[in-house]
């Protein structure tokens, strides 16, 4: 499987937290964040379950459309489609492609999202898009969430239709647990002491600008501030702060064979990876020389690089992004986004 190292961090300053969406149990459309009567009612938490599924090495959800249709359903007077989205915590306004929009006959709300910026550097503004009411897909009929909305901006969502944001998680009271040992979301309206047995809470501290969630780390017993980030597939650390904590790279160049065969059979995944930045230079990422330490997680081998759209963020800029390689090490999460609490 190849992995595409894309990451898929969406900066717009000021914040667009777009709370529109509402969280809807059975047919319930009075309101933000309402269950009557839950699907689950696990640990006596009212809560929905859906999968947890990978795109690549991605986590993403697929939402399913009743009332959206393709050209080819609308010619046979149809509809209901569906379509993945990845789930990153470090966006904060929910995106889709332009090609999907073009194709499911999108209506615009007629209003757009600021220009930002992204992994990448900066990125110019979009137009707001309608996507409706929505269904958890191959989950049954029951309403989900109702007139979810979506941005068209050039940020990489590989292979999906486009990214659920903070904004997206920000509207379930209880929080969203990430399952990654059993590959489940749950969706919950409150959390009680038997949903957070065994779990060890982290607060969550907002970025200034961006509003987008940080946590305090430590690497090699030196603190760091991490962006906690399901949308990057590995955890970056800022060359100054691996400096700080006395983490080595790999000196690549002088590790490289003459064979060139070796590629073909080496079991050794670490690599140079290169992200080009938006004036269309690369930047290069490099493996750390041997595995770190990283508080609550364990060790890890983890790269060190500057992300190019991390320098525009001058209040409150984060040491580490903090990935998915990582996050996984624990089976599960919990993001309380309105209580800026982590539990894992």
């Amino acid at each position: 499987m190849r992995l595409l190292y894309v990451i898929t961090i969406a900066y717009f300053a000021p914040p667009v937290l777009a709370f529109g969406p509402a969280f809807v149990s059975r047919s319930n459309r009075a309101g933000l964040a309402i269950f009557s009567g839950p699907p689950s009612t696990e640990h006596d938490v009212m809560a929905v379950s859906a999968p947890l599924k990978f795109i690549g090495p991605y986590p993403c959800l697929a939402l399913r459309f009743p009332n959206l249709g393709t050209s080819a359903q609308r010619s046979r007077n149809e509809t209901g489609v569906s379509l993945d989205f990845v789930v990153d915590t470090a966006a904060n306004t929910n995106t889709i492609q332009g090609p999907v929009v073009a194709e499911l006959q999108l209506k615009s709300t007629g209003q757009f999202a600021l220009p930002g910026v992204s992994a990448t550097g900066s990125i110019p503004g979009g137009e707001t898009f309608l996507l409706g009411d929505t269904q958890l897909d191959g989950m049954g009929p029951d309403l989900f969430m109702i007139d979810l909305t979506a941005s068209v901006l050039p940020v990489s969502n590989p292979a999906a239709a486009g990214v659920l944001s903070l904004a997206f998680l920000q509207c379930f009271p209880g929080g969203v647990e990430f399952d990654w040992e059993n590959r489940q979301f749950r969706f919950l309206s409150e959390t009680n002491a038997s949903e957070k047995e065994g779990l060890q809470m982290i607060p969550i501290e907002r970025q200034p600008i961006t509003q987008l969630p940080l946590i305090q780390i430590t690497i090699n017993n030196v603190e760091l501030t991490a962006l906690l980030d399901t949308g990057s597939p590995i955890t970056i650390i800022h060359p100054d702060a691996a400096k700080r904590a006395n983490i080595d790279v790999q000196n690549v160049e002088a590790n490289k064979s003459r064979n060139p065969f070796k590629s073909l059979f080496s079991q050794n995944d670490s690599q140079v990876l290169t992200i080009m930045g938006g004036d269309g230079k690369p930047t290069k990422l490099y493996p750390t020389k041997s595995a770190v330490e990283i508080s609550m997680f364990g060790e890890s081998v983890v790269y060190v690089g500057q992300v190019p759209g991390l320098a525009a963020l001058q209040v409150k800029s984060p040491d580490v992004i903090l990935g998915t390689d990582v996050l996984k090490r624990r089976p599960k999460m919990i993001l309380r986004v309105q209580q800026n609490e982590m539990w894992i």
